[in-house]
């Protein structure tokens, strides 16, 4: 492992992970308005369904806190982990083989 992950993968790894399934590892989401899924954000301490998951595009938002983004970024925050292990853990989740670029 040397180099960067190839963008296409990151892509794959976007596009393959089902984005509201990592989130509810980490807190319960229900549905919300405009086919979001909104759940108590596990990044600060509140108790209002300030997490918005837009599945259908592969974003979250807490609208408490303001962090946001991708399943990578998601995952990255959740468990303390790197871009690139946070990417790892995924790609092997969904069974796809990282390539590496300089």
């Amino acid at each position: 492992m040397t180099g960067h992950i190839h963008p296409d993968d990151l892509r794959r790894i976007e596009q393959e992970t089902d984005l509201a399934a990592v989130i509810a590892e980490h807190t319960p989401l229900a549905a919300g308005p405009n086919e979001q899924l909104r759940g108590q954000c596990p990044f600060h301490d509140d108790q209002a369904a300030n997490l918005a998951v837009r599945a259908r595009i592969g974003r979250w938002h807490c609208f408490g806190c303001g962090e946001g983004g991708d399943v990578i970024t998601f995952v990255m925050r959740a468990e303390g982990t790197s871009f690139a292990a946070s990417a790892e853990r995924l790609a092997e989740a969904a069974d796809i083989r990282l390539r590496y670029v300089d």
